[in-house]
């Protein structure tokens, strides 16, 4: 029986019944979640894959590579701008719409006084989405993405603004969103919601609504929505469809109940600072567990219940334990199946910067496959053999590290023969292999790699009977770059 099987039967065993809960077995539940579930988590951790979903929105979404995910969040941010822009070059028509309104929703006018009528409500709210859509042109926030939302999302527009009006609209805008899950992909369509919202409103009015704008002017307010519809769906394609997105949503929720329960945790995997995933550890465990009031029942009669009381006491979230069952559910398969090895492959090109992969010989620099047939290149693929190797423990190559003990001189030439070798396999003069061939050093009789040890990695999948004929180069050949952890 596995770590899974045994969080799902303890809790079978301890699921709370009809009015049986209370704070004993809220302690019961807690205590399921801190020796069963951390535990469980522990162990998916070491799974590649459980991994990637975890880092998706950090490593993809909120990248400063140039990931295609990453593409698509700054083809949006760019869209928005353009089209706010466009709005922002017709200009105001009246004195109304020159003045920088209260963005409160409640429909009140600067001076605090409520507008009496629909139709006063409605102009604050067009004035508040012209306001909007003028700041927008001008690229007011930071980024659509932010690593703040990682572990507890910070429930912010993330404007470059202090401006107070922004917080208050987005607030009023919308409903709550939840904390458990990916709150990094969360929280960039929650901003996007936001900024589309009011950039349409004054879109429609300037399209549908106004006899001042030429055909001109038209034909670019078309072409610029049209182009932030469709950068916006090529976005949630990406990020919400299909079941990568629950497989996400579930990670980060079994993750947020590692950090919440777990002593101290530690994830060196995890490309986040450890003091923004630390620090959340008490606001996620109010996710699981919060002061309510209890009403407190009796049995009359078989058929009939009786309030005998109420009280305040600090109860678990059922919903929140419901979700982290559901999410133990969906990694069931990912946790019980073995890894293949190009899964290990993919894992280590995705964290480390070298990757030399014994059999079948294979070197990835940056994520790429370099373009070489090592089989043809015996004594220069001995070398970068070593040199990974030894740089892993942070150690020099000599001669008598190679077969044959070349002389100095020889050992020489080996080195520059692997060089050029790896110089001459693409034409690109700033190449991934052509950045390995620079970062070669050698100086009295001995040579070494100028990376540091955690950015190497030498990978023998022999115990897992992978060789060349179980293993296919060329498949690594089309992957897109990957982004490598930090």
């Amino acid at each position: 029986m596995d770590r899974l099987e045994l969080a799902q039967r303890k809790y079978q065993r301890i699921a709370p019944g009809p009015l049986e809960l209370d704070e004993e077995k809220s302690d019961e539940i807690e205590a399921w979640l801190r020796e069963y579930v951390v535990p469980l988590v522990s162990d998916l951790q070491r799974n590649p894959a459980f991994r990637r979903y975890v880092k998706f929105g950090v490593e993809r979404l909120a990248a400063e590579t140039d990931v295609p995910e990453r593409q698509q969040v700054v083809a949006v941010s760019d869209a928005l701008v353009a089209c706010a822009s466009e709005i922002a070059k017709i200009g105001s028509r009246d004195e109304a719409r020159n003045r920088s309104p209260d963005l409160d929703s409640h429909g009140e006018s600067d001076d605090g006084q409520r507008q009496g009528s629909s139709q006063g409500l409605d102009a604050d709210e067009d004035n508040a989405s012209l306001w909007v859509v003028r700041k927008m042109a001008q690229k007011p926030w930071f980024d659509l993405v932010s690593i703040l939302d990682f572990a507890h999302h910070s429930n912010s527009l993330y404007v470059k603004s202090d401006d107070s009006r922004f917080h208050r609209a987005f607030t009023s805008s919308r409903s709550h969103n939840p904390v458990l899950g990916d709150g990094i992909t969360r929280m960039l369509f929650a901003r996007i919601d936001f900024w589309v919202h009011h950039l349409k409103r004054v879109w429609n009015q300037l399209m549908h609504g106004s006899d001042e704008v030429d055909f001109c002017s038209r034909e670019r307010l078309f072409a610029t929505m049209i182009d932030v519809d469709q950068r916006i769906t090529e976005l949630r394609s990406t990020c919400l469809s299909g079941d990568d997105a629950r497989m996400r949503d579930s990670a980060c929720m079994l993750l947020q109940a590692y950090i919440a329960y777990h002593p101290h945790p530690q994830l060196s995997w995890l490309s986040v600072p450890e003091n923004l995933y630390q620090a959340c550890a008490g606001m996620l465990r109010s996710q699981f567990r919060h002061r309510v009031e209890l009403v407190e029942c009796q049995w009359i009669n078989a058929t009939t219940i009786q309030e005998s009381g109420r009280r305040q006491a600090s109860i678990v979230v059922m919903d929140a334990i419901e979700q982290v069952l559901s999410a133990i559910e969906d990694v069931a398969e990912l946790y019980r199946r073995e890894l293949s090895p190009e899964e290990i492959i993919n894992e280590a090109r995705s964290r480390y910067r070298l990757v030399v992969v014994t059999r079948p010989r294979m070197a990835f620099f940056d994520g790429e496959k370099l373009n070489i047939d090592w089989n043809q290149k015996k004594r220069p693929w001995e070398l970068l053999q070593f040199l990974a190797a030894q740089g892993e423990r942070l150690d020099c190559v000599d001669r008598y590290h190679l077969s044959g003990s070349p002389t100095p001189h020889a050992l020489s030439n080996l080195k520059s023969r692997l060089c050029k070798i790896l110089m001459e396999s693409d034409e690109l003069p700033d190449a991934p292999a052509t950045q390995l061939a620079a970062l070669i050093e050698h100086a009295d009789g001995e040579m070494r790699l100028d990376l540091p040890p955690d950015e190497i990695k030498v990978v023998d999948l022999e115990a897992n009977g992978a060789d060349e004929w179980t293993i296919d180069p060329t498949e690594f050949e089309a992957s897109a770059r990957k982004t490598r952890s930090i």
